[in-house]
């Protein structure tokens, strides 16, 4: 498994990782690519200090950090369910 900052890596992949993350939970999170986005933009998304797993180069997990107007950085973990 590897570890980089998310600055290269695609907003959609991200999205597609968030969603395989939460694909086992128990209230069903199903929420469009365009209100995701929205989200991390509202919430001041930082792709360069946000970090992903990746195996077989394949995003498996994601740390995103956010810091939005008037507030501090905050991290946010999903992993995909094995």
């Amino acid at each position: 498994m590897e570890y980089q900052t998310l600055e290269k890596t695609d907003t959609f992949c991200v999205y597609q990782a968030f969603r395989q993350a939460f694909s086992d939970y128990q209230v069903p999170v199903d929420m469009p690519y365009e209100a995701f986005e929205t989200n991390l933009k509202r919430n001041g998304y930082m792709p360069s200090v946000s970090v992903g797993a990746f195996e077989h180069g394949e995003l498996t997990g994601i740390v995103l950090m956010v810091c939005g107007i008037g507030r501090e950085k905050r991290p946010s973990t999903t992993l995909e369910p094995e």
